[in-house]
């Protein structure tokens, strides 16, 4: 085979997907936000303290009357919803004017190759994670799809619910012939819904899978009026 030459360039959905997952902390802006809420902090709408409050590598300092964020003692680079940051005295204030109500995430990423991709194109990368200690992305909600803001006196918050019940995935094997892919599951059974009959008694069937030949049971049960059982077997 000859040499090949790749000219395909990555999607900017590529690298967005490869930017969160080589992120070293993702927060989810609403949940955190209520947690910081829960401990008696109240952040109002300073995305400084909102991120100070969310990890601890951020502070602050004031440098000529002005707040900057810092991330383990170096500036921090902020870019939003993905677009190239241009390094001017509105772009470095950019950040501050979103409302927090309007932010949905925050990505936070160490990788001096990730910085330099959103960096001005006007200014050289050499030595940029000298002066940076961090990219983070905002990511904003669009625009008309965020949460409503709480009126006054009024708190919102986020409440568990219930996930709907996962069913446990169990092979059928009946109609394959005798060679098939091999199976290297470890879990062979699970059913939080076992029922047993008056004597106590159940019936249940699993297939093996390609090579154990001894088991470990272990089944736990609470009875009608409240009495909990237990048993193990190796």
């Amino acid at each position: 085979m000859g040499e090949v030459s790749v000219t395909a360039r990555r999607t900017r959905a590529q690298d967005i997907l490869q930017n969160k997952t080589t992120s070293v902390s993702y927060y989810d802006v609403a949940s955190e936000y209520d947690d910081i809420y829960d401990k008696g902090i109240y952040v109002g709408d300073d995305i400084h303290e909102l991120l100070i409050n969310m990890n601890s590598n951020f502070s602050t300092v004031w440098v000529g009357g002005e707040e900057w964020l810092l991330y383990k003692n170096k500036r921090v680079l902020f870019v939003i919803n993905y677009e190239r940051v241009e390094w001017s005295q509105l772009g470095n204030i950019k950040y501050k004017l979103i409302w927090l109500n309007a932010i949905k995430s925050f990505y936070i990423n160490e990788d001096p190759s990730v910085m330099c991709q959103y960096w001005d194109l006007r200014f050289p990368c050499f030595d940029l994670d000298i002066a940076f200690g961090c990219v983070v992305f905002i990511e904003t909600y669009p625009e008309g799809e965020g949460p409503d803001e709480a009126a006054k006196g009024v708190r919102k918050t986020w409440l568990e619910g219930y996930s709907a019940i996962s069913e446990f995935y169990s092979p059928n094997y009946s109609g394959l012939p005798a060679v098939s892919v091999p199976d290297y599951r470890r879990t062979l059974y699970w059913n939080p819904m076992v029922t047993t009959d008056e004597t106590g008694h159940t019936k249940i069937e699993f297939y093996n899978n390609s090579r154990s030949r001894n088991f470990s049971v272990s089944a736990e049960t609470v009875t009608s009026d409240g009495m909990i059982g237990v048993y193990k077997n190796k």
